[in-house]
């Protein structure tokens, strides 16, 4: 599959990410930007690259709501009705802050190509080791074939 043909999407998500979030409020309450990934995100919109709020705000709907989209979710009990809700403020807040409304979801498909996300932890594919235990034992494996002998790798190269 050629870059030109495969476009694919970042997966964004919402609180304690894009919104600020400390304590649960309600499902149409959603926190101040992050400017910082606010800004991020406004850049890649610039860009051209498809940006989604992933957020479990909208669970059960258990699809992507794009904008203008029509919702065919049919909520049934006070849960769905929240999920509804929380989709539309989830829309509002972007319409707002973003300047535009943003597809909602909160399933990853085979389109994501990046998740960003305050309660990750990235891990080196195939590995089952976090990027940065990779990363320290390349750092320890290149130590050692210099011919440094040691059990113990120097707190200076260790990540903080």
């Amino acid at each position: 599959m050629s870059s030109e043909t495969f476009k694919g999407w970042i997966g964004v998500d919402l609180d304690g990410t894009l919104a600020e979030y400390t304590t649960w409020v309600g499902p149409t309450y959603i926190g101040r930007p992050v400017q910082v990934m606010l800004d991020r995100v406004k850049a890649w919109r610039k860009e051209g690259k498809e940006v989604r709020i992933f957020t479990a705000r909208i669970a059960p709907i258990n699809d992507c709501v794009m904008p203008r989209g029509m919702l065919t979710f049919q909520p049934r009990t006070p849960r769905d009705r929240e999920a509804v809700a929380a989709l539309r403020a989830t829309q509002e807040w972007c319409k707002v802050n973003v300047g535009e409304v943003l597809p909602v979801t909160n399933v990853k498909d085979y389109g994501m190509y990046e998740l960003w996300d305050d309660r990750c932890i990235q891990v080196k594919s195939n590995s089952g080791l976090t990027v940065a235990e990779a990363y320290e034992q390349r750092i320890k494996n290149d130590y050692v074939r210099r011919g440094v002998r040691t059990t113990k790798m120097p707190d200076s190269m260790k990540l903080k």
